[in-house]
């Protein structure tokens, strides 16, 4: 499903607009990326739980020329369905 899929079935489900749909999805997601950028969890009920989570640094391998490297720690953005979602796949 494309963005305009989705705004489209989002617009008719709630009687909206395709405009008002397509404002409030871009808001939703600026408002996930600010919170996520302050260290934040979100978790959109039904759907899906957005966090940050550090890794530690580990050993890997350069692929091309095969020598071990460090790879620095850092965050990474994890994104999880809730419960409801992930069942529902089944």
């Amino acid at each position: 499903m494309t963005k305009a899929d989705l705004i489209q079935v989002v617009s008719h489900d709630a009687r909206t607009t395709k405009e008002q749909t397509a404002r409030v999805l871009a808001a939703l997601a600026e408002a996930i990326r600010c919170a996520v950028s302050r260290g934040e969890s979100v978790t959109v009920p039904g759907i899906v739980a957005v966090s940050i989570r550090a890794r530690a640094a580990r050993m890997g391998r350069n692929p091309a020329t095969g020598e071990p490297m460090t790879i620095p720690a850092k965050r990474a953005v994890v994104v999880k369905p809730v419960a409801a979602l992930r069942n529902a796949a089944l």
